[in-house]
C-alpha cells in the first residue's frame, strides 16, 4: 500500500491552522469602553511639572480649584487634529474650565510648529518628552480626554476621538 504524503501534509497544516485560530480567539481581549469612571489610572491630577511650547514650566496641580480637561495627543495620530480643534473651541466657550493639551513624547519644536500651523489657540499646550503623563494615567489610545473636578479628582477618562457635545455635557 502506497500512502501519498501530500494529503497528509494538507491535513497537518489544516489542523495547525485551526489550532492557531482557536488559540487566538480564546485569548483575545475586548476593548475597554470609551468612557470609564475608574480604570486603574491615578485617581487625582498627577503631581508633575511640564513645560509649555514657550518653555515655561507648569505644575499640573496648580490647576486644582477649577474643572480641568486634559487632552493627551500626538502629531502622528490622525485623530489629534480633531481633538485639538475641540480643545480650542471648548477653551473659547467655557470660561470655568481649564483646558490643557499634553503632547506625547515629541520635541517642543515639532509640537509648536504643528500647533501654530493648525491655529490651535487658547488651550495651554504642554510638552512631555518622556511621556510620563500618558504612562501615569494608564493611557493606551490617542487622543485621550481626562476630566478632573475642582478638587483635582478624576471624574472621566475618555479614550479615542470624542464628540464635542459629550465633552460639553461632562464639563458643565
Amino acid at each position: 500500500m502506497i500512502i501519498k504524503k501530500a494529503p497528509l501534509l494538507y491535513i497537518g497544516f489544516s489542523v495547525l491552522f485551526l489550532a492557531i485560530i482557536i488559540l487566538f480567539s480564546t485569548t483575545r481581549t475586548t476593548e475597554a469602553p470609551a468612557l470609564t469612571e475608574s480604570d486603574g489610572a491615578l485617581e487625582t491630577i498627577p503631581e508633575m511639572a511640564l513645560y509649555d511650547i514657550e518653555n515655561v514650566l507648569h505644575e499640573l496641580t496648580s490647576f486644582i480649584g477649577t474643572k480641568v480637561l486634559i487632552v493627551s495627543w500626538a502629531t502622528w495620530s490622525p485623530f489629534s487634529e480633531g481633538a485639538l480643534s475641540q480643545a480650542s473651541e471648548l477653551h473659547n466657550s467655557l470660561t470655568n474650565v481649564t483646558i490643557v493639551t499634553i503632547n506625547r513624547a515629541e520635541s517642543r519644536g515639532r509640537i509648536k510648529q504643528y500647533v501654530e500651523r493648525s491655529s490651535f489657540s487658547g488651550p495651554l499646550h504642554l510638552t512631555d518628552p518622556q511621556d510620563h503623563f500618558f504612562k501615569t494615567v494608564a493611557g493606551y489610545d490617542v487622543p485621550e480626554f481626562l476630566i478632573y473636578n475642582e478638587k483635582g479628582e478624576l471624574t472621566h477618562h475618555l479614550r479615542g476621538p470624542q464628540e464635542k457635545d459629550l465633552l460639553l455635557t461632562l464639563l458643565e
